[in-house]
């Protein structure tokens, strides 16, 4: 068993890899299958003897007879060329054993629980945690984008009009792609609350009230310095009604000032 099936090789350039086309066709025969039955992070077994019978166990043409010592040889070639890299790790029932990793061949999962078959290498240990913080870091976010959509629902429907908006990818990703430029889970309530408070009572601008409109980020320095505005003056308007904000309100020139 290989890697799982959401998982794919990086090949769209494979037949113009300058590496690969140093190595001989044999080589990049193994390479290829290698490919084929390594897991999630592009580990698999290196002995010569084992992989001769896993990758090449039911091949027999006349004239093509080859062992593990012709295996050894392809296995030099691509880590001279740098297409793998050999290391020595413990497999559980089986000791100690020498694997290989293919290097750069694969994208560390992102989000699924990656399918770790072979001992993982030391030297990928710091691109895994890099993997993992990242994948927590979007966590935390989508956590605080779904919270803001709720209170986006629950905002609207102060208004009596229906909450539609659901947890759905091409909601949230909106909301956190500003969170992830340091914008404040604060600060999109404040717009939520302004943006509604303008836009909800009337018909031509009920539909902005989305995730979409509301947080393009050509207009969310705009829109947070007008919603700090109003709620620095009271939040007049709340109940309602086409309100057009601080635009002719001393105030607010004066707070943008």
């Amino acid at each position: 068993m290989g890697r799982s099936k959401k998982h794919t090789p990086l090949l769209v350039s494979y037949p113009d890899s300058v590496k690969l086309n140093k190595c001989s066709i044999e080589a990049e025969a193994l390479f290829g299958r290698l490919l084929a039955r390594s897991d999630d992070y592009g580990n698999y077994f290196a002995g010569p003897g084992k992989v001769r019978r896993n990758l090449f166990g039911i091949r027999s043409v006349e004239n093509e007879e080859f062992g593990a010592e012709e295996i050894e040889g392809w296995l030099d070639e691509l880590e001279e060329n740098k297409l793998i890299r050999r290391y020595v790790g413990v497999m559980k029932d089986e000791g100690k054993m020498q694997f290989l990793h293919i290097v750069n061949a694969f994208k560390l999962p992102k989000n699924d629980e990656p399918n770790i078959i072979y001992p993982t290498p030391d030297f990928m240990q710091t691109e895994i945690r890099k993997t993992e913080e990242e994948n927590e870091e979007k966590q935390r976010l989508t956590t605080l984008a779904e919270n803001a959509v709720d209170y986006l629902n629950s905002v609207i429907e102060s208004y009596g009009y229906r909450g539609k908006y659901t947890h759905a990818e091409s909601t949230i990703k909106h909301i956190r792609a500003r969170l992830a430029e340091g914008k404040a889970i604060d600060d999109i309530k404040l717009i939520i609350d302004y943006k509604t408070m303008e836009w909800i009572g009337d018909d031509k601008t009920r539909g902005w009230v989305s995730p979409t409109t509301l947080f393009q980020p050509s207009k969310f320095d705009k829109n947070l310095m007008a919603a700090m505005a109003w709620d620095k003056n009271g939040r007049r308007g709340l109940g309602g009604g086409n309100y057009k904000g601080m635009r002719d309100n001393t105030d607010y020139d004066e707070f943008l000032g």
